[in-house]
């Protein structure tokens, strides 16, 4: 697949990498929320807000749906699950966990 382009309303996201975690353990409760903010990769024709390849966004947690394209994972979403965008510094790093 050369190229994958959203339909209609929807965005195609690449996800933050997660956190390394050196010398410690990490003691959960229960299953973590899944992350909620990355990369915008490509927009669908029909997106209203001014979003572009490589704007950061916020996302509704549990809403968007996991694409795999060539062993990586994106997430897809409706443009009405979008909380937030911007410049990597418009959004501070505290917003992000």
């Amino acid at each position: 697949m050369k190229k994958l382009r959203p339909t209609g309303d929807r965005v195609l996201v690449l996800m933050d990498p997660e956190p390394e975690v050196r010398n410690g353990i990490i003691i959960s409760a229960g299953k973590p929320a899944p992350q909620n903010h990355g990369t915008v990769v490509a927009v669908g024709l029909c997106v209203l807000e001014k979003l572009a390849k490589g704007d950061r966004i916020v996302w509704s947690r549990w809403r968007a749906e996991d694409v795999e394209v060539g062993g990586v994972v994106y997430k897809l979403m409706r443009e009405d699950e979008i909380l937030a965008s911007g410049t990597l510094e418009d959004i501070p790093k505290a917003a992000l966990s």
